[in-house]
């Protein structure tokens, strides 16, 4: 509903989601975050920053764990909408460190790095805005690496059946 711009809707649904009870954790994580997506939406960052504050809580008691980067770098925009600069950088600083290998490997951070250097540059944090505009464009250029290589594999496993079908081609019309 939220993404439909349906914010009634989606208001009544997180309303009756939040009354039941016995919701498993990962779940509970789940409506959380769209409560603090709702809030967002609606203008009310502190209550925003509420919810997502209660997954960082949850986050270590669940198997499945929340992208806790996402969940910093949205607390972050909220902080940034109420302007308090300081809890911006705080908590962009945070989504950068809770990124861990495998995460960096499966997605695409290079944003919350450049975020973080338009607001360390925006308070003068010139050494920490020169890192990680730095470190946005070394994971950048990775991204694009990556993805680059994926579409020439692509490529190649086209042309390869394209050959294939060319020599069965030939073929048939050898016995022809």
């Amino acid at each position: 509903y939220l993404r439909n711009r349906n914010f009634e809707e989606a208001g009544a649904v997180l309303n009756r989601l939040d009354s039941l009870k016995d919701i498993p954790p990962e779940r509970q994580l789940d409506i959380l975050n769209a409560q603090g997506a709702y809030y967002i939406v609606k203008g009310n960052n502190s209550k925003a920053i509420g919810f997502y504050r209660e997954i960082e809580r949850l986050a270590s008691s669940v198997s499945r764990k929340p992208r806790m980067p996402n969940i910093y770098y949205a607390i972050a925009l909220a902080y940034d909408r109420m302007n308090l600069p300081d809890s911006v950088i705080y908590y962009a600083q945070k989504s950068i460190n809770s990124i861990n290998d495998s995460l960096l490997n499966k997605y695409d951070y290079h944003h919350l790095y450049a975020y973080l250097g338009s607001k360390a540059l925006k308070q003068k944090l010139y050494p920490l805005a020169a890192q990680t505009y730095k470190e946005a464009f070394q994971l950048l250029m990775n991204s694009v690496e990556r993805k680059t290589e994926k579409q020439i594999l692509q490529l190649e496993k086209k042309y390869d059946i394209s050959l294939a079908q060319i020599d069965s081609l030939r073929q048939r019309q050898r016995y022809q």
